[in-house]
């Protein structure tokens, strides 16, 4: 299992984004499917727009870290509209979603442009989903905004 952190603005998909070294220099995941049960940090000022389906994988992501910044820009993940489908981040049960306890948290949002001052809803053809398996949470000092579907299981 290892931890992969951005390089910068980008899709996830993108296996160039994700280095095993924050400032790069390590090594970028095989492919999607290998990206499963791997921790991922998306670094301040670096916004990932989620554009895949994690649905299918075995586990899930093991955990991931939204940075957030003491006086600057913070991490973000998004969803916006760039086409129809849906698209999942699975996180592995017993992991979490977590913020950095500074003074502008790490946000996840999902919407028509992937802006956070705007407001535009998902188009009804694109769904943005965070399915949490059991035993997961959502720890403090991460922000959730707009059309962002939580599955969460109810004993949370």
């Amino acid at each position: 299992m290892a931890t992969y952190y951005s390089q910068g603005n980008g899709s996830w998909s993108t296996l160039a984004n994700w280095n095993t070294v924050a400032g790069g220099g390590g090594s970028n995941p095989a492919s999607v499917a290998a990206m499963n049960n791997n921790t991922f940090v998306i670094q301040e000022a670096h916004a990932i727009e989620l554009d895949v389906d994690m649905s299918g994988f075995a586990n899930g992501i093991a955990g991931l870290t939204i940075t957030g910044s003491a006086a600057g820009t913070p991490a973000m993940l998004y969803s916006k509209y760039s086409s129809d489908g849906t698209y999942y981040l699975k996180v592995k049960t017993g992991t979490h979603i977590v913020g950095t306890n500074v003074a502008i948290y790490g946000r996840i949002l999902g919407n028509s442009d992937g802006v956070w001052a705007n407001s535009g809803a998902l188009p009804f053809g694109r769904k943005f989903v965070l399915t949490c398996r059991a035993r997961h949470r959502f720890r403090r000092n991460t922000l959730i905004s707009s059309s962002t579907i939580l599955n969460l299981p109810t004993n949370t």
